[in-house]
């Protein structure tokens, strides 16, 4: 919630326009779902009186005008005056020493989901990583820790898209021959950072965490994860997402990750290789010429970067600062298959020719229909 400032602007789009971001291009949602029974979201209209919050927009190098219930996403837990336009979670948001760093690790976090998300609605045959070729042990040392402990092979792979900032999908899955139906068929996380090795760490951290509830979880609600494979409509929170590509009813959807013949045996490219587009690695002495490095690769692009200022006084009191950013037109992370936000979004439907995936254009109806496996 806006700890540290004050609504000053409470005003329809149509009013700020030139200085405001259109939600529209934030993602909202085909108008077939407002329709459905209890949507909690109202249709958006230029004229719908919102709260706004100023941001910083890079791409105009001025000022802009922010719903507020996109940049705090709590915001309706407390006020009756709220009218968030869709779903939104922490998103871009990150902690920092300084506004600098906290941008520079929301701007990464927004990469990292960007590109699980792009890769998955899109089932996009991003390359393999043959995980023998990375150089930090600890690596090979958690990945040796996970399989001794329950099974899984780990297998990873580099997802970087247009931005080039090294991101990475991992997952553990369950080999074929292990005769181990009480275990999960597979469990994924991501990472991002500009070494990739860091990446492909920061995503194992993370796979080495959800893996341990999603195994005890999976063996206690195995009947409801069984339903969930039936009904994407039975995904609503969060850890749904993680637990429905536990059952292996749904494993198959991991298709265009594995090949054609699903193959989790088969191995990789060396992770240079594998890594070869993801060019963003700014290696300056000041982080805020890091930040303008990799908010360049996004104006480059055609993207905005939109800050946020979060901090309040307690943030300040321990030498912290807060920001939430925004990049218009990246696919957002929503939990909740029902609250998936990929309507309005061409980015999404462009991008897989551009990078060299298919021969054309992504159609709406070619979007993949699953629930995103993600945390």
């Amino acid at each position: 919630r806006p700890g540290g400032r004050r609504t000053t602007v409470r005003a329809g789009y149509a009013e700020v326009a030139d200085r405001a971001l259109c939600p529209l291009d934030l993602g909202l949602y085909p108008p077939e779902r407002y329709a459905e029974p209890d949507f909690p979201y109202p249709p958006y209209d230029p004229d719908l009186v919102l709260n706004w919050v100023w941001g910083h927009s890079f791409g105009r190098d001025a000022p802009v005008l922010v719903p507020e219930d996109y940049a705090y996403y709590r915001t309706r837990h407390d006020n009756p005056a709220a009218r968030p336009l869709a779903y939104e979670v922490s998103n871009g948001c990150a902690l920092g020493g300084c506004l600098e760093e906290a941008a520079l690790h929301g701007l990464v976090e927004l990469a990292e989901r960007d590109a699980f998300l792009l890769t998955w609605y899109a089932r996009l045959p991003v390359p393999r990583v043959d995980l023998r070729s990375v150089s930090d042990p600890c690596i090979g040392a958690l990945i040796e820790r996970i399989r001794q402990d329950s099974g899984h092979r780990v297998l990873a792979f580099a997802t970087t898209p247009d931005h080039g900032i090294p991101t990475a999908w991992v997952m553990a899955v369950r080999p074929s021959a292990s005769g181990r139906h009480d275990e999960p068929a597979a469990v994924c996380a991501a990472g991002a950072h500009f070494d990739p090795e860091r990446a492909l760490m920061n995503g194992l951290l993370e796979l080495t965490a959800n893996l341990g509830w999603n195994r005890s979880a999976f063996r206690e609600e195995r009947e409801r994860i069984a339903a969930m494979v039936d009904d994407p409509g039975l995904v609503r929170e969060m850890r749904d997402h993680a637990l429905l590509y536990c059952h292996p009813a749904a494993f198959g959807r991991f298709g265009f990750l594995l090949g054609n013949g699903g193959d989790a045996e088969a191995g990789g490219v060396p992770v240079e290789e594998a890594f070869a587009h993801a060019t963003c690695r700014p290696r300056h002495q000041d982080m805020r010429d890091d930040l303008a490095e990799a908010v360049a690769r996004f104006i480059d692009r055609g993207l905005d970067v939109v800050v946020v200022d979060q901090t309040t006084d307690e943030h300040r009191a321990g030498g912290l600062a807060c920001a939430k950013v925004i990049v218009p037109g990246l696919l957002p992370m929503t939990f909740g298959h029902r609250m998936r936000r990929t309507h309005g979004l061409p980015r999404l439907l462009r991008l897989p020719a551009e990078l060299g995936h298919r021969a054309a254009p992504l159609a709406e109806e070619e979007i993949n229909p699953h629930p995103h496996p993600f945390p």
